[in-house]
C-alpha cells in the first residue's frame, strides 16, 4: 500500500512539471525564426552633427531638426562659446529625410534638407547664414539714410564746384 501512495504523489507532481516544462520551452523558442530575425536586426541609426565655428557670423544661431514637418530636436549654437555650445550632436537618429532650420537675428532663415542613410554613420552639417537685406532690416534702413544724406551733400558740393568753375572761367576771360 505504501508503494501506491508514493506513486500517486509522483503523479500529482508530473502534471505541473510537464506544464512548467512546456512553458519554459515555449519561452526559450520564442516567436518563429523569421519574426525573431526582424526583432534582432539592429535599427538603422545615424549620428548628426551640426557645427558653428568662430569666426562665423552670426555669433548665435538657433538650429531646429524636423522630421515629417515636426520639430524633433533643437539647440542654440554660439560660435564663440565653449565647445559644447558650438555644435549639436544628435545620436541615434533613424535613417530617413530631415530638415534643418537655421535662424538668427538680422539673418535670413536658412533651410537645409538632408537624407540620413545607413552608410552615413556620422553626418556633419556646417551652419551658413545669409545677412538679411531689405527695407524691414534696421541696419539696411540706417545705411539707406546715410547714403541719402551723402548724396545730398555731394549734390551741394557739385553745385558749389560748378559755380566756382564758372567764376574761374569768367576771371580768365578778363
Amino acid at each position: 500500500m505504501s508503494g501506491s501512495t508514493i506513486c500517486s504523489r509522483k503523479a500529482i507532481w508530473i502534471g505541473p512539471i510537464a506544464v512548467l516544462g512546456a512553458v519554459l520551452l515555449a519561452v526559450k523558442l520564442g516567436p518563429p525564426r523569421e519574426a525573431r530575425a526582424e526583432e534582432d536586426k539592429p535599427r538603422e541609426t545615424v549620428n548628426l552633427v551640426v557645427t558653428h565655428e568662430a569666426p562665423a557670423r552670426p555669433t548665435e544661431v538657433w538650429v531646429t531638426l524636423l522630421s515629417d514637418g515636426k520639430a524633433v530636436r533643437s539647440k542654440q549654437l554660439r560660435a564663440d562659446g565653449y565647445p559644447n555650445d558650438r555644435c549639436a550632436s544628435w545620436e541615434g537618429l533613424p535613417t530617413g529625410s530631415y530638415e534643418l532650420q537655421f535662424e538668427a537675428d538680422g539673418y535670413e532663415k536658412d533651410v537645409k534638407r538632408i537624407v540620413l542613410s545607413r552608410e552615413d554613420r556620422v553626418f556633419t552639417v556646417r551652419v551658413s547664414m545669409t545677412k538679411k537685406v531689405g527695407s524691414g532690416d534696421a541696419a539696411f534702413r540706417e545705411l539707406a539714410e546715410r547714403v541719402k544724406k551723402l548724396e545730398e551733400a555731394n549734390a551741394e558740393l557739385r553745385a558749389t564746384a560748378d559755380r566756382l568753375q564758372k567764376e574761374i572761367d569768367q576771371l580768365k576771360k578778363k
